[in-house]
């Protein structure tokens, strides 16, 4: 699958879902960069049913299905769009126009473009944090989990991403909201994404080192055998 494609759908997926419009902004990229249209249908499909399979089952009362909100941890109704503990509201799976409007901007990019992780960060720099929580939260969600740790160091595009996060971050730190452990609880899920990518790049810078380490070693070897043997 072509890297651009696999980043497309990471940024797709990052709530957990994917609208038509996203998927249609993949399906096109795909066209472009040559690559099958199926192929692409079938990843989607298999990463939505891979993440649906992981994420746990609703326990069940005899009041019905519940969920469990994720501000407060309190267990409430599964059709409940608000939290009866924190007002949390159940809205987070829906993307504001403005994050739909930079997904379908970065779709248009040209990957193959020598300037793409460029004109990527200057697409991600251009966008506003949004104004109300529950689309700030998402916006700052949606970034971070859409910097690719695979690397051993972040490069333009993912360093836009996480400073886009960052200004999540402090927006809703800012934010007049009177509801502290709401703010507490979005504001740990935003750390606590960028945490794990950082951690995961230097695990990846790790092994590098060792790799470099452990050649350096071997030509050392080598070097003194030759010159002491022959």
């Amino acid at each position: 699958m072509h890297p651009e494609i696999e980043k497309l759908i990471d940024l797709a997926l990052a709530d957990g879902q994917i609208t038509e419009k996203e998927r249609n902004v993949i399906l096109k990229k795909a066209a472009e960069l040559g690559v099958d249209a199926d192929e692409v249908e079938m990843t989607i499909d298999g990463r939505l049913h891979q993440m649906q399979a992981t994420q746990t089952k609703p326990t069940k009362e005899k009041v019905g299905n519940i969920k469990t909100c994720p501000a407060c941890g309190a267990s409430v109704k599964a059709m409940a769009l608000i939290c009866s503990g924190c007002d949390h509201e159940f809205n987070q799976g829906v993307k504001s126009d403005l994050l739909n409007s930079m997904i379908t901007e970065i779709g248009r990019l040209d990957a193959s473009d020598i300037y793409y992780q460029n004109n990527f960060a200057n697409v991600v720099k251009s966008y506003s944090v949004p104004s109300s929580m529950n689309d700030i939260y998402n916006f700052g969600v949606y970034c971070a989990n859409g910097i690719d740790s695979s690397a051993n160091s972040w490069m333009e595009d993912s360093s836009a991403l996480e400073a886009k996060a960052k200004e999540c971050l402090s927006k809703i730190r800012l934010s007049d909201s009177s509801d502290k452990r709401k703010k507490e609880a979005l504001i740990n899920e935003i750390e606590n994404i960028l945490k794990e990518k950082r951690s995961k790049i230097s695990k990846n810078n790790s092994k590098d080192w060792i790799l470099v380490s452990v050649l350096l070693v071997v030509g050392l070897a080598v070097y003194y055998i030759v010159k002491n043997y022959f």
